[in-house]
């Protein structure tokens, strides 16, 4: 056979396979077409499933992949792409006036929809992404709202800077800071976790009496950026411990202990040499347990503030138009400071409720404050008072909010105030749960303009002193006709409490095991236990 017949009979059957090819675009130019629409629309509803996986990760406070944000791009560029190829399309077809298709023209735009249905199909096949966010570092401490005046102190910056002097020791690895309630320990300690110049990395845990292992667990993994899942204590202890193993400069603040902590539930080996990068600071009312039951090396006292510093602090935050002429208005704010017997936490109260009164409002607070109440709950009845001022100009809904949070204990989330208010109907002019979110964060943001509330370890928690939750649950007991039960060693349901007249009952950290079968009580409106 000659040679020349078999590649002959190859460039035939290459020319009609090459013909046929692009005999095709025109014979399945529809096709073609509607197979680019489809893939678009499966492209697009797996976009709208990401983002979908993206703002909830976003709502966590997490941050999107890299790789996640390419696909997202490739695939709003080829939405680009078909938008752009269909007005073309139409543009054309609109420009050709005979009535029989323009093969050329069909031509063109069936293969071009099949390279764009093509790419669509590679990229679709790009979605599968092991996780589309991650949890980004958090800074050492987050910008405090509630810190008005207090940074210019003399004697706390002397202060604070001894507690830095102490920690840039080679050999203290442990100190204290004590004092009363309310004499300005955690903001000490906060301002200590904003410096940078020390340490690399700073960790703020609120402890506080109703000691709870897992939860500050959960406060240091969070500021490490790690989850912690599991449940059982000891498997969470070993992750926080190898975690922590990994920080080479830390400041690890442990704020408002009540009690001797056993600082290896919280993953820190005290006396091992792979926590020797690992410093701590503990905030206590309790001299004596920092000294001799957590073995602090070095103990700082915090006192009373003096009196000039107790009228800087109140004037730098009432800011009252005090001028040489009117000696009437700085009397009565005078004597209004002294009530507050150097402690930066009432002062700092009395100052934001009387901000820009006038003399009348003074004195009339001044005339109240004469006439404390008459049971102290913190054993400083002019604190009382303060607190009791602050709570009473209050609306009804701010009032029940403040109370059921102080009820709720220590660090309750946004989330967690919205759902027993909306359980319990408190905010009655919202219409949806969107509404009652916007109504909570204005309620907050009001509390802790006064004072009243505390910004805590993460931006979705709030916190409140312990002064002033005593007062509130007090106030819970008289307003709310509530049978709270709080750090109590009774171990029995007391068979003298009358439920016909109770709004509320609250078990905080009690021995109670056994409840009664049924509860009468034709107003009881919610049941807290803990």
């Amino acid at each position: 056979m000659d040679p020349t017949c078999g590649l002959v009979d190859k460039f035939r059957d290459l020319v009609l396979n090459l013909a046929w090819e692009q005999l095709c675009y025109l014979i399945y130019y529809h096709r073609n077409i509607d197979q680019l629409n489809r893939q678009l629309l499966k492209l697009t509803l797996e976009r709208i499933s990401v983002q979908h996986r993206i703002d909830e990760a976003e709502n966590n406070g997490e941050q999107t992949e890299d790789n996640v944000l390419h696909w997202l791009h490739e695939v709003d560029e080829l939405s680009n792409q078909v938008q752009k190829f269909h007005g073309e399309s139409q543009a054309k077809s609109a420009c050709n006036i005979t009535s029989c298709p323009n093969p050329w023209l069909r031509y063109k735009l069936s293969k071009r929809a099949e390279a764009i249905a093509q790419e669509a199909v590679k990229i679709y096949g790009n979605r599968n992404f092991d996780r589309v966010s991650y949890r980004a570092p958090l800074p050492s401490m987050p910008e405090l709202t509630n810190r008005e005046g207090n940074e210019g102190i003399d004697s706390r910056v002397r202060i604070m800077n001894q507690i830095l002097e102490e920690l840039r020791k080679p050999g203290v690895n442990m100190i204290g800071l004590c004092g009363l309630g309310g004499v300005g320990k955690t903001t000490i300690a906060k301002e200590v976790a904003k410096n940078q110049k020390i340490f690399e990395k700073v960790i703020m845990a609120t402890v506080s009496q109703e000691l709870n292992i897992q939860k500050i667990q959960g406060q240091i993994a969070e500021k490490l950026s790690m989850k912690l899942n599991e449940k059982d204590e000891d498997v969470r202890v070993v992750r926080l411990c190898e975690r922590l193993k990994q920080e080479k400069n830390m400041l690890l603040i442990l704020d408002d202990l009540w009690e001797e902590l056993d600082l290896g539930k919280v993953g820190v080996e005290r006396n091992s040499k792979i926590n020797e990068g690992c410093k701590i600071l503990l905030t206590s009312r309790n001299e004596t347990m920092l000294s001799k039951s957590m073995k602090c090396q070095t103990i700082i006292s915090m006192g009373v503030v003096s009196k000039d510093e107790a009228w800087e602090l109140f004037q730098s935050i009432a800011k009252l138009s005090i001028e040489s002429s009117n000696t009437n208005l700085k009397s009565i704010a005078t004597k209004i400071v002294q009530k507050c017997g150097g402690l930066p936490l009432a002062i700092g109260t009395a100052a934001k409720a009387l901000k820009d009164k006038n003399i009348e409002g003074l004195r009339d607070y001044l005339l109240r404050l004469k006439h404390p109440l008459a049971r102290s709950v913190t054993g400083i009845k002019e604190v009382d008072t303060i607190l009791k001022l602050s709570y009473e100009p209050l609306s009804p809904e701010d009032k029940y909010i403040f109370l059921l949070f102080a009820i709720l204990s220590h660090d309750p989330s946004i989330e967690d105030l919205l759902m027993y208010s909306v359980r319990l109907d408190i905010l009655k002019h919202t219409q949806d749960m969107g509404d009652a979110r916007n109504a909570i964060f204005l309620i907050v943001g009001k509390l802790k303009s006064l004072n009243l509330f505390l910004d805590s370890f993460s931006s979705h928690h709030f916190t409140m002193h312990d002064v002033f939750r005593d007062v509130a649950l007090s106030i819970a007991f008289e307003e709310l006709n509530a049978f709270i039960v709080s750090h109590s060693r009774l171990n029995e349901w007391p068979d003298e409490i009358d439920l016909q007249c109770r709004r509320g009952i609250c078990l905080q950290e009690s021995d109670i095991c056994d409840l009664p079968e049924e509860l009468h009580g034709p107003i009881l409106e919610f049941f807290f236990a803990k």
